[in-house]
């Protein structure tokens, strides 16, 4: 099988939707993401810092913001399907509030 862009994204796509399903079924917080996202960042800035080969392909000599954004960019992605499942509760939880009444 040949190495194609579109695997890339495919295999990305079914890693977070995982990582969503996972985390809403541990039911994963919103303060678990904000400790995630806290590590996740140390890691991608620890990273840049020490080795470039963790997380970033041809990193910047020096850290700029355009760099720094797609570091904080990461980091959201990182958290995004704990987040996505902090919403989707709370909307389950507000209709069956609704429908209850």
């Amino acid at each position: 099988m040949s190495h194609s862009s579109n695997s890339e994204v495919y295999g990305f796509i079914v890693a977070w939707w995982m990582a969503c399903y996972v985390g809403y079924i541990a039911n994963i917080s919103i303060k678990s993401g904000i400790v995630a996202f806290a590590i996740g960042l140390l890691a991608l800035i620890t990273s840049y810092l020490t080795d470039h080969s963790w997380f970033y392909r041809n990193p910047p000599e020096n850290i700029n913001s355009f760099f720094l954004t797609i570091i904080l960019l990461n980091g959201l992605l990182f958290v995004s399907p704990i987040l996505f499942n902090a919403i989707v509760k709370k909307m389950i939880k507000r209709f069956r509030s609704i429908a209850s009444d």
